[in-house]
Order: C-alpha cells, then sequence, then structure tokens
C-alpha cells in the first residue's frame, strides 16, 4: 500500500488543488496559503518544518482530507483497476512464440559443404619433412605435404568433384620472364629454359635434395675418418677455410735506452757488466713498479676511516668526561675469538658504523647481531653517507 506521510511534514496526496497546475508534481504553501514551487524554496521550506505536497496517484483517498482547506473535500480520481499479472505474462509468452515462429520460417538451409580441393599427385611431394621433423611417433602414418613444387599461373585447376570444370582450357604459351617469379626468371634468363624443362629441372633438384644426393656429393657432408691424405684439401679446413695460407706478420723494432748502474763500495757484485751492455745496445730489466700509498686505498675504504676516525674522537672525548663509553672494545667468546665493535654504551650496547649502501645495510645487520648475541644488549648502526 502506498505510503502518505513521507516526512512529518511531507504529504503524499491523491489530487491537486486547482490553484496547482498539472505540470508541477511538489509544492508547499505560504502563510496565506499561496502555493510556490521553486526547488530551492520548497528544501528551504522542507528543512523549516513547512507542509510540503506530493502529488501520488497511489496514494491512498484519506490522504486528500489533509489538503488546506477549503481544498479538503476534493474526491480523489477514479482509478482504472491493473490487468492481472497472469494473463499479461500469457499473452507475452505467445508473442515470443510467433516471434520465434517466424524467425524459424525465415531462415534458409544451410548448403552442405563442398570437398576440399587438393592439387593433383603429381604437385605434390610424397616424402617432405618440415625442418625439425626428424622424428615421428609409431602408429601416426606417413605425412604427406601439400607443398607445390612449381607452380605456374595457368597451371591446371584442381577441381571439386561436385564442381563443374572450367568451361576452355587455359592456353599453352611460353611465359614471359616478367610473368615468373623471381628465381624461376633468373634462370629463364640464365639458360632460356621452357616452361616444361624449368619443371623438369626444379623437380630433379628436389628429388635430388630429398634422397640426400645433393648433400652426399658435396665435400663438407663427407663423413669424418680417422685419417686424411694431406694431398685432399692441402691442410685447409673445408667448412671454415682455417690453414690456408696466411700473410707473414708485420714485425716491429722497439728501441730502449737505459743509465749504467753504479757499483756498490760495500763488497757486492757490482754492475759494471750490466752497464757495458748497457752502452752496447742491449735491452736492461725495467724499472720496478712504483707501489701505491695506502696499499691501493679506494675512495670509498679513505671515507670509511675518516668516519670512524672521527667516531673514535667523539668516543674518547666522551670518555674523559668521565662517561663510561668505550671505543673499539675486545669482547671475547667462548670459542677464544674477539669481536671488535666501533664502540659501547654506559649500559653496554654495542655500536656500529656501516656506509648506506645495500652491501653496507647486509653486513650491519650481520655484524650487530653478533654482537647482540655476545653482549646480551640491543645494539645499533649508524650508516653514513660513502
Amino acid at each position: 500500500m502506498a505510503r502518505i506521510f513521507e516526512a512529518p511534514n511531507v504529504v503524499h496526496v491523491c489530487v491537486r488543488p486547482p490553484n496547482v497546475p498539472k505540470d508541477k508534481r511538489i509544492w508547499g504553501l505560504t502563510a496565506d496559503g499561496t502555493p510556490f514551487f521553486g526547488v530551492r524554496e520548497v528544501d528551504r521550506a522542507r528543512g523549516n518544518g513547512s507542509p510540503i505536497y506530493v502529488f501520488d496517484q497511489d496514494a491512498p483517498a484519506a490522504s486528500a482530507r489533509l489538503l488546506p482547506i477549503p481544498y479538503n473535500t476534493l474526491e480523489c480520481p477514479a482509478r482504472t483497476p491493473p490487468k492481472p499479472r497472469v494473463a499479461a505474462a500469457t499473452e507475452k509468452a505467445k508473442e515470443a512464440e510467433e516471434k520465434k515462429d517466424e524467425g524459424k520460417k525465415a531462415e534458409r538451409p544451410k548448403p552442405l559443404p563442398r570437398p576440399i580441393a587438393r592439387p593433383p599427385e603429381e604437385q605434390r611431394c610424397a616424402a617432405y619433412r618440415e625442418p625439425g621433423q626428424t622424428r615421428r611417433r609409431s602408429g601416426t602414418g606417413a605425412r604427406v605435404c601439400t607443398r607445390v613444387l612449381v607452380k605456374w599461373r595457368c597451371a591446371k585447376q584442381a577441381v571439386a568433384d561436385k564442381r563443374p570444370p572450367a568451361a576452355e582450357p587455359c592456353p599453352v604459351h611460353e611465359p614471359e620472364p616478367r610473368e615468373l617469379p623471381e628465381s624461376a626468371a633468373q634462370a629463364y634468363e640464365d639458360w632460356g629454359l621452357s616452361r616444361a624443362d624449368t619443371s623438369a629441372l626444379a623437380k630433379d633438384r628436389a628429388r635430388e635434395c630429398l634422397e640426400g644426393l645433393c648433400h652426399a656429393r658435396h665435400p663438407n657432408f663427407v663423413p669424418k675418418s680417422k685419417k686424411k691424405p694431406a694431398e685432399t684439401n692441402n691442410g685447409q679446413s673445408l667448412s671454415t677455410g682455417s690453414g690456408s695460407p696466411q700473410p707473414a706478420p708485420k714485425t716491429t723494432t722497439v728501441k730502449t735506452t737505459t743509465k749504467p748502474v753504479p757499483a756498490k763500495s760495500n763488497g757486492a757484485k757490482s754492475n759494471s757488466a750490466a752497464a757495458g751492455q748497457a752502452g752496447s745496445g742491449s735491452a736492461a730489466d725495467p724499472p720496478p713498479q712504483a707501489k701505491p700509498k695506502r696499499g691501493g686505498e679506494t675512495p670509498a675504504a679513505a671515507r670509511g676511516r675518516q668516519v670512524h676516525e672521527e667516531f673514535k674522537k667523539k668516543v674518547e672525548a666522551k670518555q674523559k668526561e668521565g662517561k663510561d663509553w668505550r671505543p673499539n672494545p675486545r669482547i671475547k667468546l667462548e670459542d677464544g675469538t674477539e669481536l671488535r665493535p666501533d664502540a659501547l654504551t654506559p649500559k653496554g650496547n654495542p655500536i656500529e658504523l656501516k656506509p648506506n649502501t645495500p652491501t653496507g645495510k647486509a653486513a650491519g645487520k650481520r655484524q650487530i647481531k653478533k654482537y647482540e648475541d655476545a653482549t646480551g644488549q640491543r645494539g645499533r648502526v649508524i650508516y653514513y653517507d660513502p
């Protein structure tokens, strides 16, 4: 059943008063009974608690009594009873069946599939295998390829069983080079062969390739023997060409000058002989290379050493102030090994310095875990910019 009150001040009525147009569905009333229809005015009046009326055809007949005087005596218009739902559903089902019957009548029967036209046996090779198809499972039968070896523009067309043949056969004429494929046109121009000769030549070459005759004749496919005579290929590889005579390599001369080394006075062997050899033009041993400073210290290592020294100075300064800080303490383990963190706080918490890099972070986690297991205190890793 339809409702009457949507809100305490919003009433659904089944009839419009004479002073409300037929195209208006919601209206409100001023203090003197004049209706207003603006959306903002209606919303404002609804918020203030003023009466708002909504026209609803399905509202009960008693809703007309809630209209203001003198319209509270109006009656709702007569309503047509709705059609029964069962009858409407039956009519829709009948219409749907009629549409299906019409669609079935309009459909045409599908034609039977035509047989697949295949080229004649003379244009199909009987033993062709795709590259890589070296093995076949047992019981699968032989594979017959459908690759056309030689196909001309006016070759005999394959006709299906139920299709009538062509009315007139294709006229036989000698093809021009521009009518042939690129490879066939090149052969036609070079040899001047006719269509039949070119087709026969292509068939022979295809047969030789399938039977492996061309491979058997080629020297690259001759099976290797344990000992080859030297006069067969003259020491040259058949596939790569290695072993062939090579041009003589270019020679370069290097001139070196050395200074004579003075002899030692403490009884050691003199270097006068070496000096004489150097003076005669012989090359002496090169001087040893200079060693890099600090064992080849990298910039990252130098940065780490600098940060550790600065941190050690800070810890020592705190230690001098009377605080129980210890720089680089020695922690002995039960197995006799020692651990040396960068510092220990007065409460015994270990501190470790590591660079702010992925490897440095991983190393810091591993190292601080060892310190925590040894001291039983929670440690801290300080990361610095490398």
